[in-house]
């Protein structure tokens, strides 16, 4: 269920649009590793806003994010079938424009639950934001680091 008082034109939306297109590359690595691009996004934003990633993603977020994955799923499969199928290309776009949509939502959500928590006394940086949504996902070292070298020309 999406919540009362989103706000799909929010910062952290702005902030995605204007970073992702120089990080897709390592955070589609890091997706396929198990990671998941809309939390690092999320966790760059809040780290530029000095607020600290806290420990555990609401269950509403989490709830959202389960059903942006069968569609994601759904137009992987057509993927390689495009070139035998060209005719699959308009599904296929069709659910990269749905996929793209909840996965609008799912970042004004964590915007929502982001942008009231206080600012952090300490420094915040990227790479502990990131650090802390990408526990557990394995051998993401150097995709990391390519995410984190690329934000440094807009810091």
């Amino acid at each position: 269920m999406v919540p009362s008082g989103l706000k799909l034109d929010n910062p952290l939306w702005s902030f995605a649009l204007e970073i992702y297109p120089s990080v897709a590359k390592p955070m589609l690595s890091i997706q396929s590793k198990g990671g998941r691009v809309n939390l690092m996004l999320a966790a760059l934003w809040s780290a530029s806003e000095q607020i600290e990633w806290p420990d555990s993603v609401p269950d509403a977020i989490e709830a959202w994010h389960q059903k942006i994955l069968p569609i994601r799923s759904q137009r992987m499969s057509l993927k390689p079938q495009l070139n035998d199928y060209p005719e699959l290309e308009a599904l296929y776009q069709h659910l990269k424009g749905v996929e793209l949509n909840m996965e609008r939502v799912e970042i004004a959500m964590l915007h929502q639950w982001l942008a009231p928590k206080p600012k952090a006394m300490n420094l915040i940086t990227a790479q502990s934001n990131l650090d802390r949504v990408s526990a557990g996902v394995s051998d993401i070292d150097q995709d990391k680091d390519a995410v984190l070298q690329r934000l440094k020309p807009q810091t």
